[in-house]
């Protein structure tokens, strides 16, 4: 006879759980669309259509603003937090049905992806929209891996989404390249290696996309960044005054000289360093603001012609000639600062993700499992994400949540997935 383990729940118990935590999606979803629109500084340059911000989410405002007027931050926000309500419970379903999860299972999952938008769903930023993009884009990538169901031409297309919307998403194309190379060159698969020239085509028409844009606004096809003014910022904080020999053109030397006597003069170098974990976090941000982009403000002007644009092209351009000298000049400081900035942030976590990562990679070639290979990518996909925020950001949570969000639901849907197996084996028990 078959004796129920003490530590499985029986078939009330489940349906209890089911109740439960439908319940709490029901609530969480609420909540989520009950919140008020947040508007912060940067705001402002989306709905200016600053040239260096990616075109979508602009056009994305302005659609809103022509139909709600000043009204339209509240519609902003409720399609943002529905977005991720939409996307959360397309995940769960998904993936879910997937790997055979219960609905309690499927409720946490649920749970695990939407509740963090109670922090920065309504805001009105790019991040909201980011994170919807990525549940989804791991929603379609668990059916091509788990279920062997094609699912690429769609995931190249959100790649090429999500860097019209949010440049911070190179990662994604990059995973998404990686994934391919490595199902064409280990099976050989001729349908991957015709998905990667599908995702360099899509890459080729969001460059073209954005530079029509600019053209069509701007007058000038090339795109404006901030890479070189976060780039100098990290090397200024690492900087003393005679790394200005190392910069070759006079006006980048200038720029240079000038910049480091506000961040002295502020104290935001490592010369004034706390002892606290957050010094550099807080010192950037005041680099970036206070002492980078005033400072080119002061050597480029609007004067020179060009606009906007022509203005932050110009200013991009002077802060990485004198960023890329000062880098090839102290590269034993900067990977210290990288290092610095892992092991201040969540250095065991990341030792975490690496660990599991390759060890479900190692199990996977092993047996062959799809779940572990899942969770393989899905560790690969966590690194890229905090590698572009190591080499120019800082690891703030609107940066890394979405990527480890991902990886944790997954976690536990894999972790899920497996217990349904040892649950009949355990039932199967005899007394």
């Amino acid at each position: 006879m078959a004796a129920a383990h003490p530590l499985m729940p029986g078939p009330g118990a489940a349906r209890l759980a089911g109740f439960v935590g439908v319940a709490c999606c029901v609530a969480t979803a609420a909540a989520l669309l009950a919140l008020p629109p947040e508007i912060q500084p940067d705001t402002a340059s989306y709905l200016g259509h600053s040239p260096e911000r990616a075109p979508l989410y602009p056009y994305f405002l302005d659609l809103f603003r022509a139909l709600f007027g000043e009204g339209m931050a509240i519609w902003v926000a409720r399609l943002q937090t529905a977005s991720l309500v939409a996307a959360s419970v397309f995940f769960a379903s998904r993936v879910g049905r997937a790997l055979d999860l219960s609905l309690p299972w499927r409720c946490l999952l649920f749970l695990m992806l939407s509740l963090p938008g109670l922090k920065f769903a309504a805001v009105l930023l790019t991040e909201p929209l980011g994170f919807t993009l990525l549940i989804v884009f791991w929603a379609l990538l668990a059916e091509d891996v788990l279920l062997g169901r094609s699912r690429r031409v769609w995931l190249c297309l959100l790649c090429g989404l999500g860097l019209l919307l949010r440049p911070q998403l190179l990662f994604l194309p990059v995973f998404l390249g990686l994934f391919l190379l490595g199902r064409t060159v280990c099976r050989r698969d001729r349908a991957s290696l015709a998905s990667l020239a599908l995702l360099a085509l899509v890459m080729i028409g969001t460059v073209a996309l954005r530079g029509a844009d600019n053209q069509m606004r701007y007058d000038t096809f090339s795109t404006a960044s901030s890479g070189g003014i976060h780039l100098l910022s990290s090397l200024l904080y690492i900087s003393d005054p005679a790394d200005a020999a190392a910069i070759r053109e006079p006006a980048a030397r200038e720029l240079f000289l000038a910049a480091f006597a506000k961040a002295e003069a502020r104290q935001l170098t490592r010369a004034h360093w706390d002892k606290s974990r957050s010094h550099f976090d807080v010192a950037m941000e005041g680099l970036v603001f206070e002492v980078v982009r005033p400072t080119l403000g002061e050597f480029v002007g609007p004067e020179a012609g060009g606009g906007s644009a022509g203005q932050a092209l110009r200013q991009d351009r002077l802060a990485m000639s004198a960023a890329v000298p000062l880098l090839n000049h102290m590269p034993v400081r900067f990977l210290g600062l990288l290092a610095r900035k892992a092991y201040d942030g969540q250095p065991f976590y990341y030792a975490l993700v690496l660990i599991t990562g390759a060890l479900a990679l190692a199990f996977s070639l092993g047996t062959g499992s799809r779940s572990a290979q899942l969770y393989a990518l899905a560790a690969l996909h966590s690194c890229l994400s905090y590698g572009v925020i190591l080499l120019a950001g800082v690891y703030s949570l609107r940066y890394i949540l979405p990527a480890e969000a991902i990886l944790l639901a997954l976690a536990v849907a894999v972790g899920g997935s497996l217990l349904g197996p040892l649950k009949a084996q355990v039932r199967g028990e005899k007394v």
